[in-house]
């Protein structure tokens, strides 16, 4: 299946760490849902988007933060299978279809329009469906620009004697 829309928190270039969503610890004490992934948002969905999304059972992954984004839904995948194998990458593309070359182009920005291509499994145990991430095509890029809050952080090395009088521990 394949939707449009505008991406936000792309991380594609590499994997990031994801978080332990279920709170879960596994029989060898690991805990469930760690690992490293690759995801975007795709946020703005129009109507007919929505509707093709109920028809494949994930219109409850949608969601609204009542922000810019209005209704998103975040795409994940897993470096690793279950069993430890590794997934490929995402493979993610310009207009033109050719591969989204990281070093010139440089990471796509939130409000890039793209379109993503996806797979869809529903689990046979509780039949609730899930997506998985196959190929972005970048339609109109927005270079990524980190935050700027304003906060100039000081060298730890130039704060002279701290008050010995505050516990650290």
């Amino acid at each position: 299946m394949q939707i449009r829309g505008k991406a936000y928190w792309t991380k594609l270039d590499k994997p990031v760490a994801n978080y332990n969503k279920t709170k879960k610890i596994l029989k060898d004490g690991q805990p469930d849902g760690w690992g490293d992934e690759w995801s975007i948002e795709i946020a703005n969905l129009s109507a007919d988007t929505k509707k093709a999304l109920k028809k494949e059972g994930l219109l409850g992954l949608v969601k609204n933060k009542l922000d810019e984004r209005e209704d998103f839904i975040t795409f994940r995948l897993a470096t690793e299978k279950r069993d430890g194998t590794p997934n490929d990458a995402p493979k993610v593309v310009d207009e033109q279809e050719k591969v989204w070359d990281w070093d010139t182009r440089g990471k796509i920005g939130n409000d890039s329009d793209v379109a993503v291509k996806f797979n869809v499994w529903k689990n046979p145990g509780n039949n609730k469906s899930s997506a998985f991430i196959v190929a972005v095509k970048v339609l109109n890029h927005v270079p990524y620009e980190a935050e700027d809050n304003g906060t100039d952080y000081e060298d730890p090395d130039n704060w002279g004697d701290l008050d010995d009088d505050v516990p650290f521990d």
